[in-house]
């Protein structure tokens, strides 16, 4: 049993007190080969090679931490951007040397101070508040105000990343200065206000410009005047006035809970000038509209008077009669003339009160002169008035035109034109009825445009 015992403690005890003094005395920035197992049992050599294994790889592990240790090191060193590290209550630890601009003393007597110390806004319950839930890698960003010293203030943006884990919680801190953006962008926008075409200026309670762009300084002294009356009446920020030969429209802008309003000046003078030509050139086209529907008119009345003057030649009893129509006739030529004249200056008939159905029962005799022989013309009439308000001669002109146009629809092989006047739902209305082929349904939509005709040329205008 004794000679067992030496034999286990040589084979197997005292090469695991070997293994485990090489263990405890084991550096992984200074590695050493574990003891030789020679003479052990098998067991025990599996053991010491998984530990010299174990060992290689800590130490592997320990090389590559040093060394990621000192690129991270010589980044945060050697970075142009300021950098911090924080510890989890914000205060700072350390800081690379582009940082010293912003923290105004030397490193060492920076570390411990809170970041909310260097902080303008936000306070340091809304830092707090803003990195609390962030995890490991995780970024943030914090839009704030940093004292450089004195009384001057940086824009910055605060990029705030969670480092380290549950037993060393911290965080990386890159400031980015705002200042030159911010200045850039000034810079880009004052070019932009300084070449727009329209006058742009701010005005402040008092109707002061405080600033304005080069397009308004031609007009700053008209626009300028009597701008805090404006400011006060809202029925008058919008204006029109003119200077040096160009009519500008001006328009005050005034947003709640801004201290500043905004003058727009704007020059219209060749916009209105293109709407004047506009205006001139409808005119002239209604002009040769009208030209014609007066031609079209008239060449109706002339033809009814060359009817009745033939029918003097034919049936000399019934001059009389036809004297009667002709002067009527007459009469219609001259409120035609009346009515273009009235158009000349931009007037118009004023509406009268007459019975619509008395209307229709005199021009009867005119009509049934105008018809064929071979076409009836049949009247059904209101017995009692049928007033309304509105142009008896253009309602007159109206009448003519329908029951020429059913006259030359049933023209062919004779037929029928009625002729009805009645009261319908509070409404006057008049109808014109043939019994002629009636409108093919391809060409309906195109009733009412003027011009369009089915007629032959030299029959009608299409008015």
């Amino acid at each position: 049993a004794l000679i067992a015992g030496l034999a286990l403690i040589a084979r197997v005890v005292n090469p695991l007190q070997g293994l485990a003094h090489w263990v405890r005395g084991f550096d992984p920035d200074e590695p050493i080969d574990p003891p030789h197992m020679r003479g052990t049992t098998a067991e025990v050599g599996d053991l010491a090679v998984a530990f010299r294994d174990m060992a290689e790889r800590l130490a592997e592990g320990r090389r590559s931490l040093v060394a990621s240790e000192h690129r991270f090191r010589e980044l945060f060193t050697a970075s142009p951007s300021p950098l911090l590290r924080l510890g989890d209550d914000l205060t700072l630890r350390e800081a690379n040397p582009a940082a010293e601009t912003y923290l105004g003393r030397s490193e060492q007597r920076s570390v411990g101070t809170p970041l909310a110390g260097y902080l303008q806004r936000p306070d340091s319950d809304e830092v707090h508040a803003a990195v609390s839930d962030l995890d490991s890698g995780q970024e943030r960003v914090i839009e704030a105000e940093w004292r450089l010293g004195g009384d001057e203030l940086a824009e910055v943006e605060l990029h705030v990343v969670a480092a380290g884990d549950k037993d060393d919680r911290g965080f990386l801190v890159a400031i980015h200065d705002l200042t030159d953006r911010v200045r850039r962008m000034g810079e880009r926008w004052r070019r932009t206000f300084d070449t727009m075409v329209d006058g742009v200026a701010l005005v402040d309670s008092d109707g002061k410009i405080t600033l304005a762009n080069r397009g308004l300084q031609i007009h700053n002294n008209v626009v300028a005047s009597g701008l805090a009356e404006r400011l006060q009446d809202e029925t008058r920020r919008i204006w029109r006035v003119e200077h040096v030969g160009r009519l500008l429209d001006c328009s005050l802008a005034v947003a709640e809970g801004r201290e500043h309003a905004v003058l727009v000046v704007r020059d219209v003078t060749e916009a209105v000038d293109a709407e004047e030509r506009l205006r001139d050139a409808e005119k002239m086209r209604a002009v040769g509209t009208l030209a014609s529907g007066v031609a079209h008119d008239f060449n109706n009345l002339l033809a009814a008077i060359l009817l009745h003057s033939r029918l003097v030649e034919r049936q000399p009893e019934g001059a009389s009669d036809a004297a009667a129509a002709i002067a009527n006739l007459a009469e219609q030529g001259t409120e035609v003339v009346r009515e273009l004249l009235l158009f000349a200056r931009r007037e118009s008939n004023p509406p009268m009160t007459f019975d619509l159905a008395d209307m229709v029962r005199r021009q009867e005799g005119v009509l049934r002169h105008l018809l064929p022989e071979d076409v009836e013309l049949s009247l059904e009439l209101d017995e009692e008035p049928v007033a309304v308000v509105g142009d008896v001669v253009g309602l007159r002109r109206l009448l003519l035109n329908l029951v020429l146009n059913a006259r030359d629809a049933v023209a062919d092989g004779g037929g029928r034109i009625d002729l009805r006047v009645e009261r319908t739902a509070g409404r006057a209305v008049l109808e014109v009825a043939d019994d002629g082929p009636g409108i093919p349904p391809e060409v309906r939509e195109h009733l009412f445009e003027p011009f369009f005709t089915l007629r032959r040329q030299g029959r009608g205008s299409g008015l």
